[in-house]
């Protein structure tokens, strides 16, 4: 389980895969969808059932476990899960310039 987990945090990183994916995540097609770019991005594979309980499509009072933050994490361009979560803020908090 994970020490440093918020659902904020993860809230963002979801909201990041489905901005580089190109869709919200909300059907059981979706889920068939996400696990194949998540392999085409990262050569690495999660299930449909486990991407289902992550986007709590599927009932689960679980946490997401470490390999499923950082793979999601490395597949919209950050080096971790904790790089995410530190560089994430930053964005988040930087002004935008008019």
């Amino acid at each position: 389980m994970m020490e440093d987990y918020k659902k904020e945090d993860f809230d963002r990183l979801k909201n990041e895969v489905e901005t580089l994916v190109g869709r919200k995540i909300v059907s059981p097609r979706d889920f068939d969808f996400l696990s194949r770019q998540i392999e085409g991005y990262t050569q690495e594979t999660v299930s449909v059932s486990t991407l289902k309980r992550l986007w709590g499509y599927v009932a689960c009072s679980c946490k997401p476990s470490r390999f499923n933050l950082e793979l999601l994490s490395r597949m919209v361009g950050y080096p971790s899960w904790n790089a995410f979560v530190e560089l994430s803020l930053i964005h988040i908090s930087e002004p935008t310039r008019p």
